[in-house]
């Protein structure tokens, strides 16, 4: 017993922002998705094969929290938004 009156194992308060729920539509016991945003070659236009830079983000969460569904995570304004970027997110 810890001198404040409870021990180790017993679980203490709840992190606010997993009661929430993060706007998350639809929730999958699936633990791993990879998700890949990029611009089309129309959207792209007539530069070629140009490099385009790639921004990944391996989202935390300690797998109690969040899904692939949170808008958050969701690479298509990021992409529509800048013709020369890559989204990738590990969820």
């Amino acid at each position: 017993m810890h001198r404040w009156g409870f021990g180790v194992v017993i679980l203490g308060v709840v992190v606010p922002i997993a009661v929430l729920g993060l706007g998350a539509r639809h929730m999958s016991e699936d633990c791993l998705y990879l998700n890949i945003w990029a611009p089309s070659v129309k959207h792209r236009g007539f530069r070629g094969l140009q490099k385009a830079a790639v921004m990944i983000f391996i989202h935390g969460g300690s797998c109690d929290t969040g899904a692939s569904s949170v808008a958050y995570y969701d690479g298509t304004n990021s992409v529509r938004n800048h013709d020369d970027l890559i989204v990738v997110t590990f969820k």
